[in-house]
């Protein structure tokens, strides 16, 4: 790693030690780089300034009345808001004995006095780099968190009508399933389609057409209750999830909704362009499959939009 690359400037340095003459000594070596120097002349002074100037490396001498050097680093290593700051010991006690009890305490370096120049300025420099460099590490892996969370989502959404797609309804109709056979509970779905959906396109343009789709989207996803999970199942066919609820209760939000739609009218260019939904209901058997259930709920919205348009029609979920 070479520290010259990584532009360290303003990152704060706390000198903690009772005698103002070594703090003058370490202000003359450190003056020129640049850094954002504080100074404490005692360990209790430290502990205090410590969560104010929140310092990137701590230069903390041993031998201080009151709180000595060890004990000021043990308690800023037991505060979770200080353990991660590094602390380099400087100080006049050269025995082994002290420079192991040093390390055992959390300090990440040793400098006895009296000391050159170049090897404070180098120390410091290893671990203002060090951390920086940690730090960046740290940020880039929340970013690529982030990004990760970002694209994750990105595959359950549809883009246009910011609603689940397909992909993730299945998801959830597997999880109503498995709920429901566990708890001995049913659940209901609705398969809807915009009426004459090719017209609107044909008429008004795909630009119009996609302005219906979001404008409906937003409307069902204003309209159901808080439980209920609505997306795009396909091209212009939206599909509701009904937790915990029966056939009856769901043709009675499906209804709602139909009335709702109905009474919507878009405008475009001074030209209304109403539309309306047809609605297949059904409500899931236990232990019926899947794709048996959605075969039957899409047959019935295809019978509405044949036969009627702008209706709710359901049926009683056969396994035949």
């Amino acid at each position: 790693m070479d520290s010259k690359k990584i532009n360290l400037t303003s990152m704060k340095i706390l000198l903690v030690d009772d005698i103002p003459a070594n703090l003058n000594v370490m202000v003359e070596t450190l003056k020129n780089e640049g850094y954002n120097l504080s100074f404490a002349t005692s360990g209790e002074i430290a502990l205090s300034t410590v969560p104010k100037f929140q310092p990137d490396l701590i230069l903390l001498d041993i031998m201080m009345p009151g709180i000595d050097g060890f004990e000021t680093c043990q308690r800023l290593k037991e505060n979770k808001d200080t353990s991660e700051i590094p602390i380099i010991f400087i100080t006049a006690k050269a025995d082994t004995e002290d420079i192991i009890k040093g390390f055992a305490f959390g300090g990440v370096d040793y400098i006895t006095k009296p000391f050159k120049q170049e090897e404070v300025l180098a120390r410091v420099r290893t671990h203002l780099t060090l951390q920086k460099t940690l730090r960046e590490k740290d940020a880039l892996i929340t970013e690529l968190k982030d990004t990760q969370g970002v694209l994750e989502n990105s595959a359950r959404i549809d883009l246009l009508t910011g609603l689940y797609n397909r992909k993730d309804l299945e998801e959830k109709l597997d999880q109503e399933k498995i709920r429901g056979e566990l708890n001995d509970t049913t659940f209901s779905v609705a398969l809807t389609g915009i009426d004459d959906f090719s017209d609107i396109n044909g008429d008004f343009g795909e630009y119009v057409g996609n302005h219906v789709l979001i404008h409906i989207a937003s409307l069902l996803s204003e309209n159901i209750r808080d439980q209920d999970i609505v997306g795009r199942w396909t091209g212009s066919h939206f599909l509701i999830i009904f937790p915990q609820t029966g056939l009856t209760d769901s043709q009675n939000i499906a209804e709602n909704l139909r009335a709702i739609m109905e009474k919507e009218k878009l405008d475009f260019d001074g030209k209304d362009i109403p539309f309306t939904l047809s609605f297949g209901v059904s409500e899931y058997q236990k232990g019926a499959e899947l794709f048996r259930f959605l075969k039957q709920t899409e047959d019935k919205l295809r019978q509405s939009k044949k036969l009627d348009k702008n209706k709710v029609l359901s049926i009683e979920f056969s396994q035949d």
